[in-house]
């Protein structure tokens, strides 16, 4: 992903469930796909729904980095990018999709970096936009991307078809889905892990990124 397509929206503050200060720079980036740019009627309907987990929102995570801020505490600062247009269109619109995307946005970072985020304690910087290096903390050395498919109603791993080039991963179960899709990173196939989980649907696949 390159950095100059990176740009700063907001940043939140928190702590972690141990006490160390956090930053989440939420960055807007043309690379990133855009979901289906839904309603608030339609985005609360999908949320009070027994599957919730159906309406995607495509986020990139930072690797962790860590600075000391004004008042010289160290702390750990991580990147959360996302589709420009959603921003646009839906986030700076409704306060219902801007909640939901803090949300998704510190739930990605505490199962990527495997930390807790307390949201009692969760704080928008009036003055500051990001907080950091923010075109490091995205293009840092030896990443990983990890993609989450839920597959509903597939239930046997045998009948599906994982393909990925540099940056293409073409997904097909016969007579249930079909996906072709071109990411805005390269990545190493030959180093491509995948597992199904068959009582919740979500095929998990990890890929190491090659830098540009």
């Amino acid at each position: 992903m390159s950095s100059s397509n990176i740009v700063p929206a907001f940043c939140m503050r928190s702590r972690t469930s141990l006490g160390k200060r956090v930053y989440l720079n939420f960055c807007v980036c043309d690379d990133v796909p855009c979901p289906k740019l839904l309603s608030e009627l339609e985005l609360a309907s999908i949320l009070d729904s027994p599957d919730p987990e159906r309406y995607r929102l495509p986020v990139f995570i930072s690797k962790k980095t860590s600075i000391s801020d004004q008042s010289d505490e160290s702390c750990d600062v991580y990147c959360i990018a996302f589709n420009k247009s959603f921003y646009e269109k839906r986030v700076k619109t409704s306060a219902l999709h801007r909640k939901f995307l803090i949300a998704l946005g510190v739930q990605e970072v505490e199962k990527k970096h495997n930390i807790v985020i307390d949201p009692l304690k969760l704080r928008e910087l009036r003055n500051t936009q990001a907080m950091g290096d923010k075109a490091r903390t995205i293009d840092d050395k030896g990443d990983h991307l990890l993609a989450e498919f839920r597959l509903n109603g597939v239930t046997n791993k045998e009948g599906i078809q994982l393909m990925a080039g540099q940056r293409r991963i073409r997904l097909v179960v016969p007579r249930h889905y079909h996906l072709d899709v071109v990411l805005p990173v390269r990545f190493d196939s030959s180093s491509t892990e995948a597992e199904f989980n068959a009582d919740n649907f979500v095929l998990k696949a990890e890929f190491r990124v090659i830098e540009e």
